[in-house]
């Protein structure tokens, strides 16, 4: 549903996002708080999953996978080590498995921290797995979106 340029081009405004990078192409945060998009697959191929990292300290980095997976490639791991030292792993899995929509829950979990929204407490009104979750990210994301690019207009 999403490539890593049409969510870049959605989140180029946003405050702290540092893009989206495949697997083996990760950019190391330059500040805190930095929020980026990880895609599973590595440069060169086509997308597999989107996960989010959130960076909001050097002490701390909060994971965020819309489908829970267990598997978290050894990549994502060393990256998340080598730039924080509390790393916590968002469990709750709103993302179907007949969804095609994890780039929109993971720009989703970043406009709720640009945002100073909780996080989990947001994401836990999402029923787990529900492919109704979709239309609800979008509903959300369509607000969001508006909100941070009418106070970026705002600034200019």
């Amino acid at each position: 549903m999403t490539t890593n340029l049409w969510i870049n081009n959605i989140m180029k405004d946003i405050p702290s996002f540092i893009g989206v990078y495949a697997l083996d192409n990760i950019k190391q945060p330059e500040c805190y708080p930095s929020y980026t998009i990880i895609n599973f697959s590595p440069l060169g191929s086509p997308g597999t999953h989107f996960i989010t990292v959130l960076f909001i300290s050097k002490l701390v980095c909060i994971y965020f996978d819309p489908l829970n997976l267990i598997f978290i490639p050894q990549e994502i791991k060393q990256y998340m080590t080598q730039n924080s030292n509390y790393i916590y792993i968002i469990d709750y899995p709103i993302q179907n498995h007949l969804s095609g929509y994890c780039g929109f829950f993971c720009i989703l979990v970043i406009l709720f921290a640009v945002n100073q929204i909780p996080v989990y407490e947001e994401l836990s009104v999402f029923p787990k797995l529900s492919l109704q979750n979709d239309y609800r990210c979008i509903d959300v994301l369509v607000k969001l979106l508006k909100i941070n690019y009418l106070e970026l207009k705002g600034k200019l």
